[in-house]
């Protein structure tokens, strides 16, 4: 039976190839070579790339672990460190990341105004103190524009302007 390769097969097979040829290993590459969802892509190219920094890690404790005079001569200062690998993050990654960060902070603030505007309709589902201040600002608001209600007044105005004729 012939069976045809993973994606996870062909991901692997590809970031072997790119970097024995030198290039550089980016989920665009990868992808436009083997197929495959971005997700699925990324996810073995990560996957592929701890298991060949397992691998490098592995042969070079078993290389030092062979030493044996030399080990000696080595000052602390040239020991290797266990300082954490930061692994090369490619634009496109990058680019992605702040898509949807993009996207999530606009589905955010669209969800926070049709929230709001619901409350506005059903005023009766904000909480009893919310509900106090609103209702006193509006009795204020309406107590200011009774106090010039002779401005509004239509038979003050004709007044108004006739006399000043």
């Amino acid at each position: 039976m012939n069976q045809e390769k993973t994606v996870r097969d062909k991901v692997f097979e590809c970031c072997a190839q790119l970097e024995s040829e030198n290039k550089s290993i980016t989920r665009n590459v990868v992808r436009l070579r083997t197929g495959g969802s971005n997700r699925d892509v990324s996810k073995y190219i990560t996957e592929w790339k701890e298991q060949n920094n397992t691998a490098i890690t592995v042969a070079t404790n078993t290389d030092i672990s062979q030493q044996t005079g030399e080990s000696a001569a080595i000052s602390s200062e040239a020991a290797p460190t266990n300082a954490p690998i930061q692994p090369a993050i490619s634009q496109a990654d990058i680019e992605q990341i702040k898509l949807e960060a993009q996207q999530r902070v606009k589905a955010k603030r669209l969800a926070v105004i049709k929230v709001a505007q619901y409350y506005e309709e059903n005023p009766n589902l904000l909480p009893e103190e919310m509900r106090k201040e609103i209702e006193a600002e509006e009795m204020a608001a309406i107590s200011c524009s009774l106090s010039h209600r002779s401005y509004y007044d239509p038979n003050a105005l004709t007044q108004a302007v006739i006399t000043s004729m």
